[in-house]
């Protein structure tokens, strides 16, 4: 259960003090309403049960709030005490927490977080939500985590929720799905600076400030942050942002929340197999969010509407020459009226927006039934080299949800959730959850649940066209296009989990038995002119590989295959299965203690079609994910001002996708902090060591070496 917040005061000078130090002027209903708001967004009253249980309530599994205990799914919640022993320079690193979850460097600042491994370094099968805004890019559906506008230390906690969420968050939440809630204003005071540094060359500076009125509260906040990236290599980075949020609430049945913000930066990316190749992507991204709620008796009602615009521009340019491998003076023969010129290889000025829109009604029944549906609307938007088509490129998604919670009886409860989403271009695709939840006791819960769900494709796997271009447009090599036929990715999931309390409920173990098994997942496929041109001389197999993925060699009546044979070819051209076990136990012994235990095993297998030709034309996919990852979180404050706290992480062999083999391989971090409290000043610093036993690894791709790294942080709050 969500605690009610409301704004602190402190005594000084024998006067209450509201949060800007001033007298306090905050009318007996400003106060109401902001408990009100905290407790409108649960969708429900406080019952004497609720505040005598210390079990959580989360809204992640269905939108709805519901005890953890009721939630058709298995859900991780990332407490801001936990972000804090932890460490974490990057938030990330923060999804290290979750079992069955991967979180990687990818270069020096940029980052992919996936569940169930199986992902190159744009992960694009989890649902990323930030106070209610989606935060996918429209071009793959993946995310941009240093973009986000969002530190560590800017999270009020973390939801997320484990395996296929789709009939609650629409198709990228084929995996799972995450809601990262900032501090709201309304639970903040005072403001805070705060400065880190340490290795790589990593500067990090941080500060915010919240103000308050009779009847809205206010939170700027601002950052930047720069990192020389991995040693050896050329992916240096930087970034800063700029966040304004508030909350309205000009009556107690309603309350309005917005949050706009900016975000430019510079990063180092690339294949590190090649280090030439390594080379500075612009981004420049600003964002707009405003949710609204209204509660009558036992309904409420939400609205949401955001609208995010990026822009981001990667160049880099080579002789076509050197990039086919042939003498400068051949072009000419090959392309006449041309001669050898600077192409380019990289994806170029890419324009993306995303809007959307929702509507969320949530109602109360009576004791037995609690059911939440709702309607939404996004627009995807991109303009790219590598898109087809001039110009943009529009993709509307249209989609209703539902879920019904119904209380079968004292022990047992049905949850039934159902998504409908209609994408341009593709069939309507139904996305259905059943799960059954019984209760042995107040301690003891099973659950079993069954999912059926669909990932629609991103619009650069229905639309792309990557191609070498010279000058004028003229067109001297296709790379890879889209499969016209396109189809959204499958996933059928099926579980049991149980979770039990002890102690008091100090002590919680959540573990999940699950089946998961993913069906046309869409990949890259190598067509040939000479086999695709010459199918009947293939074996039967062969021309069936061929009449399903053999496209055109020409774009618009010109050759795309001058240079090479080749051309790759975007369609649903794998599938695999992951059957495991994830657990995690979180022990609160005191208020000074915490212990957080997680562990994934994960048996997975599948294949992909690579090529179409007789020989090597299916990859088997082995080690797509880690069999067994296991980490442990502590911390205990030593007195009320030293705290210590400790992370240590192993994991098995991932053959990552695009990247490379990482060994086994396990990490331990150690924090060390201390405080000081000045009458309304509070100063804290803390060392923070990461991987400090040196045992270098991998992350992602060859030449990030991961090794031992420190850093320093000072921080200054006040009221």
């Amino acid at each position: 259960m969500s605690p009610i917040q409301l704004p602190r005061s402190h005594k000084q000078s024998g006067r209450t003090t509201s949060k800007a130090g001033t007298p306090s002027s905050l009318t007996p209903l400003a106060v109401v309403t902001a408990a009100m708001c905290s407790l409108s967004v649960q969708g429900q009253g406080l019952t004497e049960e609720d505040l005598l249980s210390r079990i959580p309530s989360v809204a992640s599994s269905t939108r709805m709030e519901q005890p953890i205990t009721e939630a058709p799914s298995s859900v991780t919640i990332i407490s801001r005490e936990m972000i804090d022993a932890l460490g974490a320079q990057h938030i990330a690193e923060v999804f290290k927490l979750v079992p069955g979850f991967q979180s990687f460097y990818s270069n020096g600042m940029t980052f992919g977080v996936t569940a169930h491994g199986f992902t190159d370094r744009d992960p694009r099968r989890l649902e990323v939500r930030v106070n209610g805004r989606s935060v996918y890019m429209p071009q793959l559906n993946s995310v941009s985590w240093e973009s986000l506008g969002v530190l560590p230390s800017d999270i009020s906690h973390i939801e997320v929720a484990r395996g296929s969420n789709v009939s609650a968050y629409g198709s990228n939440a084929i995996l799972g799905a995450i809601n990262i809630k900032t501090k709201s204003p309304v639970e903040a005071s005072g403001g805070n600076i705060s400065v880190s540094v340490g290795s790589q060359s990593e500067r990090v500076i941080n500060s915010n400030q919240q103000f308050a009125t009779d009847e809205m509260f206010l939170s700027l906040r601002a950052a930047y942050k720069e990192t020389e990236g991995f040693d050896g290599i050329n992916d240096q980075s930087h970034v800063g942002h700029v966040v304004l949020s508030g909350v309205y609430t000009p009556t107690m049945a309603t309350s309005y929340s917005f949050e706009v913000g900016t975000s430019r930066g510079s990063f180092g990316i690339g294949d590190t197999d090649h280090l030439h190749r390594i080379t500075d992507d612009e981004r420049d991204s600003s964002w707009l969010n405003i949710n609204g709620d209204y509660r009558v008796d036992n309904q409420l009602w939400k609205a949401h509407l955001s609208y995010a615009k990026h822009e981001y521009d990667i160049s880099r340019q080579v002789l076509l020459s050197e990039q086919a491998g042939i003498d400068p003076l051949e072009v000419g023969e090959l392309f006449p009226g041309h001669v050898d010129e600077l192409v380019e290889l990289e994806e170029g000025a890419r324009d993306m927006s995303v809007w959307m829109a929702e509507l969320e009604h949530h109602w109360i029944i009576n004791n037995h039934w609690k059911t939440v549906w709702g309607l939404g609307a996004r627009v995807d938007r991109a303009k790219s080299d590598w898109l087809a088509g001039d110009g943009y490129v529009d993709t509307p998604v249209y989609y209703a949800f539902g879920n019904v919670e119904w209380k079968l009886s004292s022990k047992l409860a049905l949850n039934l959730g159902l998504m409908l989403e209609d994408k341009d271009s593709l069939d309507t695709e139904a996305s259905p959850r059943l799960a059954l939840n019984y209760h042995f006791n107040s301690n003891h819960h099973l659950r079993v649940g069954a999912t059926k769900a669909y990932r629609q494709p991103a619009l650069m796997e229905t639309d792309r066209l990557r191609a070498i271009r010279f000058s004028n447009g003229d067109l001297a090599q296709l790379i890879e296009r889209s499969h016209p036929n396109i189809k959204p990715e499958e996933v059928d999931t099926y579980e049991i989990g149980y979770l039990g309390y002890w102690f008091d409920q100090t002590l919680s173990l959540d573990a999940r038995v699950f089946r998961e098994e993913i069906r046309g997942a869409i990949d890259l496929i190598d067509t040939y002119t000479g086999i695709c041109g010459n199918l009947e001389a293939e074996p039967d197999w062969v021309i069936e590989l061929g009449q399903r993925y053999c496209l055109p060699f020409s774009v618009d009546g010109e050759s795309g295959v001058v240079l090479d044979d080749k051309v790759r070819v975007v369609g649903n051209t794998a599938l695999w299965t992951v059957e495991g076990l994830e657990a995690e136990m979180s022990w609160k012994p005191s208020a000074d203690t915490l212990l957080n235990l997680s562990y994934a095993y994960l048996n997975a297998g599948g294949q992909r079609t690579r090529k179409v030709r007789s020989f090597s034309s299916i990859s088997q996919l082995r080690d797509g994910a880690p069999e067994h990852t296991f980490s442990a979180l502590f911390s205990h404050k030593l007195t009320p001002e030293w705290t210590v706290s400790g992370f240590a992480q192993y994991v098995e062999l991932i053959d990552w996708r695009n990247g490379t083999s990482v060994w086994a391989h396990s990490r331990v971090d150690m924090s060390l902090s201390r405080e000081w409290q000045f009458n309304a000043y509070q100063a804290k610093v803390a060392l923070v060591g990461q991987n400090i036993f040196n045992d270098t690894y991998n992350e992602y791709q060859r030449h990030n070496e991961f090794g031992r790294r420190a850093y320093i942080s000072f921080s200054l709050s006040w009221l």
